[in-house]
C-alpha cells in the first residue's frame, strides 16, 4: 500500500468527482491503445482503480506487459465541477488476479450507478442473470507525475507535481 499523495483540491476534486477518464496503454506492438473507463479516486491508498471484465481483458493485459499508463480526465459532463482543469495522471499500474466482488469493486460500481441509475446490474434481477459480467481484473494505478490544465485549456503550459 502506497501511502496517501498531496496533489492541489482542484485536482483531487476531478479524481474524485469526474466519471470518466480515458486510459491509455501499450499493445504488444508498442501502439497506444486508450478507452475510457470509469475510475475510482482512492485517497486513502494514494491510487486509482478502473477494473476489467474477464470477457475482455485487453487493458490487463497490457497494463502486465508494460505497467506504464495514464489516465486523461478531460470529460466534466455531470462531475458538478463549475470550472474544473483537465488532468493527466501517469503512473505505473498493478494488476489483479481475477475477483468477483470486493469493498473497492462495490464503492466502484456504486459511482457507475449513480451515474447511470439504469445501467446493468442497478437492479437485483440483472445482477443476478449477468454474475459473469462482475468478475473482474482490478487496476490500481499509483499515480507517478500529474500534470493539470486550469480550465481544460490544454493550449497552455501544464501545472504538474511529481510524486
Amino acid at each position: 500500500m502506497t501511502k496517501p499523495t498531496a496533489l492541489p483540491a482542484e485536482v483531487t476534486a476531478v479524481l474524485d468527482r469526474f466519471f470518466t477518464a480515458e486510459l491509455s496503454t501499450h499493445a504488444r506492438d508498442r501502439t497506444p491503445v486508450t478507452v475510457p473507463v470509469a475510475p475510482l479516486w482512492l485517497p486513502e491508498r494514494g491510487d486509482i482503480l478502473v477494473s476489467t471484465g474477464i470477457g475482455v481483458p485487453h487493458k490487463a493485459f497490457h497494463a502486465r506487459r508494460n505497467p506504464k499508463v495514464s489516465l486523461l480526465y478531460s470529460n466534466a459532463t455531470a462531475s458538478g465541477l463549475a470550472d474544473p482543469p483537465a488532468v493527466l495522471v501517469q503512473g505505473d499500474a498493478k494488476v489483479s488476479e481475477v475477483i468477483t466482488w470486493d469493498d473497492e469493486l462495490e464503492r466502484q460500481w456504486a459511482k457507475v450507478w449513480a451515474a447511470q441509475p439504469k445501467g446493468i446490474g442497478s437492479d437485483p434481477i440483472t445482477k443476478r442473470l449477468f454474475w459473469w459480467y462482475y468478475m473482474r481484473l482490478k487496476i490500481h494505478i499509483t499515480p507517478i507525475r500529474v500534470r493539470w490544465w486550469p480550465g481544460r485549456d490544454m493550449t497552455a503550459e501544464p501545472r504538474e507535481v511529481i510524486l
